[in-house]
């Protein structure tokens, strides 16, 4: 994961000595055709493509507890994330990570090629989803 622009000027802040932005509830998943940079305004969002209900929500104790991962830190999706049904048949190149259902903080972005087919129903397994800091 690719952390924005926003969250690394809020850990360089919190550096600095100013409050660090409370934690989230939620975070939620968005999809995108194109990259959607740093700051979460470029690319393509085709989330609603992808599934009709929007951003794809992950609880706060949705994630497993900080590992190692070589010299690295992780934490993973600890359930498996029902998207339901695809609502068209899309490719997607990226996802970004939000906190908010719509609009919010821009928090990350990865590389996530997949095609989904209209109708069909996607799960992101367990573990699939990590926020890895080397």
């Amino acid at each position: 994961m690719d952390f924005s622009t926003y969250l690394r000027d809020a850990i360089l802040s919190w550096i600095k000595g100013t409050a660090f932005p409370s934690s989230p509830v939620n975070l939620y998943i968005a999809w995108y055709s194109s990259d959607p940079g740093r700051t979460g305004t470029g690319g393509t969002d085709i989330t609603t493509s992808v599934r009709a209900a929007g951003r794809l929500a992950i609880a706060s104790s949705g994630w497993t507890a900080i590992a190692a991962d070589g010299a690295a830190r992780k934490i993973d999706n600890s359930a498996g994330l029902a998207m339901g049904s695809a609502a068209s048949t899309i490719s997607s190149t990226h996802i970004g990570i939000w906190d908010a259902s719509s609009g919010g903080n821009f928090i990350g972005r990865a590389a996530a090629p997949y095609s989904f087919i209209s109708g069909t129903s996607y799960t992101i397994a367990i573990g699939d989803l990590e926020f890895i800091l080397d």
